[in-house]
């Protein structure tokens, strides 16, 4: 990484429904999607189902995790468009 990088947090929500062996599968996507936009994990938070403080499209339990990375800001319009 250069100089011009910058620190990000990336939070996401998965749909309940989604089948409990799968969600890493999921997490593992996004992963995949910052390193190939020039970005370097850092670190990755386990997605975990948590009762919403409030419904989302209806759902009121989702996987919640988070990532952070490092990546050159003008890599991050890359990662924006394929998430």
């Amino acid at each position: 990484m250069n100089s011009e990088s910058k620190n990000y947090e990336l939070a996401y929500l998965l749909s309940p429904s989604i089948p409990k062996g799968d969600v890493l599968t999921h997490a593992g996507k996004l992963t995949t999607l910052i390193e190939d936009a020039k970005g370097v994990v850092r670190h990755v938070e386990a997605p975990r189902k948590m009762k919403l403080a409030y419904p989302v499209k209806k759902e009121k339990e989702a996987y919640f995790g988070w990532t952070s990375f490092v990546m050159a800001p003008p890599h991050l319009a890359d990662l924006e468009k394929k998430v």
